[in-house]
């Protein structure tokens, strides 16, 4: 028999997990280091695209109901004061654009699972073959070369160091920014506790223990890990919308799967009201 559940359930069990109250709200940087940690993997702010837990929503929740949220705050100054007095460090979390290509916070733990899934290997100049082969932009690893040379850097110095200030040098080297946070070349490292200025130095610099360790995690074995911490903190998901969030294959979201269901982590078996898509369910 298939169980049921409402999306009212479902909303109750993430207000829980995402902070989304105001009892539980985020009001320092230790109790945001622990969201962070507790979660996984979380975005700064929230996506439209998919319901992750969210920084800014579990910091705010104590000011506000997060149905009636924006999605982002309004105006610099906000993101200082709201987000830049609590946003973890370098030492307590990876910190790019890595899901969905928004601003992604990954707790240390986790890290290694991330990165095991990247493809990448580690090496100092990995850059220079992926470029060779077509797997990394020119201007992404020009930026790798000066970062590899000296780091950290802020984004101001590698604009300058990398061409003129033209539209055109402008866009690619933002695109470029955007591409090595995705695929783990870079993270960001905050400036300053009272606002959003950044400095940028590479994942194997910044992470080298986390490093280390993913290279005895295999693919398999990291998305496994990080499918169950995304039921956890979900509670239901559907193969669609663990493809978006992840740009995984569909043979191996469907291999994750199988592997939570075989150890019991997750069943088929439910039918959520208004939901038509096939869902998945965490276990409890």
């Amino acid at each position: 028999m298939r169980g049921r559940y409402s999306l009212e359930s479902v909303e109750r069990w993430r207000d829980r997990v995402h902070r989304r109250s105001p009892r539980l709200a985020l009001t320092t940087r230790k109790k945001a280091n622990n969201f962070v940690k507790d979660v996984g993997f979380c975005f700064v702010f929230q996506a439209s695209e998919a319901d992750l837990p969210c920084l800014w929503q579990a910091a705010r929740s104590g000011l506000s109901s997060h149905r009636h949220m924006p999605k982002r705050p309004e105006g610099g100054a906000s993101v200082s004061s709201e987000i830049g007095e609590i946003l973890p460090g370098q030492a307590d979390a990876y910190y790019a654009k890595l899901l969905l290509h928004r601003p992604t916070l990954v707790s240390l733990d986790y890290i290694p699972h991330f990165f095991a899934i990247s493809g990448r290997s580690g090496e100092k100049n990995e850059h220079v073959r992926q470029a060779l082969r077509g797997s990394l932009t020119p201007m992404a690893r020009t930026i790798m070369e000066h970062l590899n040379r000296r780091s950290p850097q802020s984004t101001t110095t590698l604009r300058r160091l990398v061409g003129p200030g033209e539209r055109r040098v402008r866009g690619t080297f933002d695109l470029a920014l955007t591409e090595l946070q995705a695929k783990m070349y870079i993270a960001k490292m905050l400036e300053g506790r009272h606002s959003f200025s950044f400095l940028w130095a590479p994942v194997t610099e910044l992470y080298a223990p986390q490093i280390r360790r993913a290279r005895r995690i295999n693919a398999d074995t990291a998305r496994h890990e990080i499918l169950e911490k995304y039921f956890r903190n979900q509670l239901i998901g559907t193969l669609g919308s663990i493809r978006r969030l992840f740009r995984w294959e569909k043979q191996d979201v469907f291999r994750s799967l199988g592997e939570l269901m075989r150890r019991g982590i997750i069943t088929p078996d439910v039918q959520v009201e208004g939901m038509n898509d096939r869902q998945y369910i965490l276990i409890i």
